[in-house]
């Protein structure tokens, strides 16, 4: 039995070789593969903030601000090549399987990120299937299922949450100022000295001690401050990376560990907004409750 496709819009993980003796005990009877986008451009352009921060000419990109990239759709391709071929190995599903009815779902939020990373992962999957992919809104609207917005918020819960992102790694102030040495490598890397946004006299450095938060119901939560900038200009040099496939930015090349290093300024930012346990809990109840309501369906079924 298959019960769903869930596409929601980070890879899924790859799965391990299992031994024999595993195969001989278990038997996959069903799958849900939660999933969000592959490659995409940065999620602003023309004149963003990320852009003035250096001199020298970001990345060509193939796609507009925010959509799926070239790239990302044949990675997102070669995942769902990936997938068929686990499902095959496993006995769940023939090979080139064309499903019937409800037995498979592909459902993906609005954004054209996600709703055409869940058309190239289906190609890839179900090459023979013509899979009509489910979403809700109008284009590039947020579904309401893959939202991490708070549906409730009053005082007292708003003072957890903030608790409970002081219990992390020192608390916000601590574990920005722990990427002071990673802020200041991209600095160089962007030759942040010499860009508009030093010559009009905005900024020549990243700055956190400004940072606050902003937790309302109906809403994701949000931070403020100088940090902000970093993890958009973080985010716009890992994903030129990806896109370009060269370890090189702006003339410097960078080690993998340098790499690392940047990606964990984003992680900083998205580790402080969404993984308390207070704050998760809320923001992913309605992702997790759509889920349970596939696992529990009968008709996601193949004879």
């Amino acid at each position: 039995m298959i019960a769903a496709i869930l596409i929601c819009g980070t890879n899924a993980q790859a799965q391990t070789k299992r031994s024999d003796a595993f195969h001989t005990k278990y038997e996959l009877k069903e799958v849900v593969v939660m999933s969000r986008h592959n490659i995409r451009s940065p999620l602003t352009s023309g004149g963003a903030a990320y852009m003035r921060v250096t001199p020298h000419t970001w990345f060509a990109w193939s796609s507009p601000s925010s959509q799926l990239s070239l790239r990302g759709g044949v990675l997102e391709t070669e995942m769902g090549q990936f997938f068929r071929q686990w499902v095959v190995s496993e006995g769940l599903l023939p090979d080139n399987y064309r499903p019937e009815g409800d037995e498979v779902l592909f459902y993906a939020n609005s954004r054209q990120r996600t709703f055409a990373t869940a058309k190239y992962f289906s190609a890839g999957f179900l090459p023979f299937a013509n899979v009509e992919i489910t979403h809700k809104l109008d284009e590039d609207k947020m579904d309401p299922v893959f939202t991490p917005q708070f549906t409730k918020m009053n005082d007292t819960y708003r003072q957890q949450v903030l608790a409970d992102m002081q219990a992390l790694n020192g608390g916000p102030q601590t574990w920005m100022a722990a990427q002071q040495p990673t802020l200041e490598l991209m600095e160089q890397v962007l030759d942040m000295a010499h860009s508009p946004a030093a010559q009009q006299g905005d900024t020549t450095h990243f700055w956190f001690d400004d940072t606050q938060f902003k937790l309302e119901k109906g809403s994701e939560p949000k931070m403020t401050g100088g940090y902000t900038l970093a993890n958009s200009v973080a985010d716009a040099l890992v994903l030129q990376c990806y896109e370009s496939e060269s370890m090189t930015a702006f003339g410097h090349e960078l080690t993998m560990e340098q790499w690392r290093a940047i990606c964990a300024v984003k992680e900083v930012y998205d580790g402080l907004l969404f993984t308390t346990h207070s704050a998760a809990v809320n923001l992913a109840y309605p992702l997790v409750s759509r889920i349970r309501e596939e696992l529990n369906r009968s008709d996601r079924a193949v004879p």
